[in-house]
């Protein structure tokens, strides 16, 4: 491994072959021998591919790094949901597409609670929101 790949895996704090998102894009990344590589969720091209944007804003700072949790292969997680349970329930690993959209959204939470409890936050936003748009329509008339 060269000292520009170490460098680099010092900067993001992550271990080569480690998936982990960045804010502002719906992907998961990875800093492979290859260098920078994403996982696009939005793209009809799938699989891995080298990293589309200059490097140099990522490590500007202009992005965050955060690895969220996610289940080993075969095991349930929980998803926030609107709904009267408050939860649905997925194992990973059944659906890769979904499981990477949720990861890297930040919605796996490894217990029930954990999900039900960001569901009621959601549910108090969406109904905040729902308050506030009235006020806006009526004053774009």
């Amino acid at each position: 491994m060269n000292n520009a790949l170490k460098n680099l895996l010092d900067i993001f704090d992550v271990e080569l072959n480690e998936e982990f998102c960045l804010t502002g894009y719906q992907a998961k990344f990875r800093i492979t021998e290859r260098g920078l590589e994403f996982y696009n969720l939005d793209d009809s091209v799938q699989g891995w591919q080298d990293n589309p944007d200059d490097i140099s804003c990522i490590i500007k700072e202009q992005m965050l790094v955060y690895k969220p949790w996610h289940p080993p292969v075969g095991e349930s997680y929980y998803v926030p949901c609107l709904d009267l349970l408050g939860y649905k329930e997925f194992v990973w690993g059944a659906d890769e597409y979904l499981d990477t959209f949720y990861w890297s959204q930040g919605l796996v939470h490894k217990d029930i609670w954990e999900a039900k409890y960001v569901a009621k936050i959601l549910s108090h936003k969406a109904m905040k929101y729902k308050r506030d748009v009235p006020d806006i329509i009526r004053e774009e008339r």
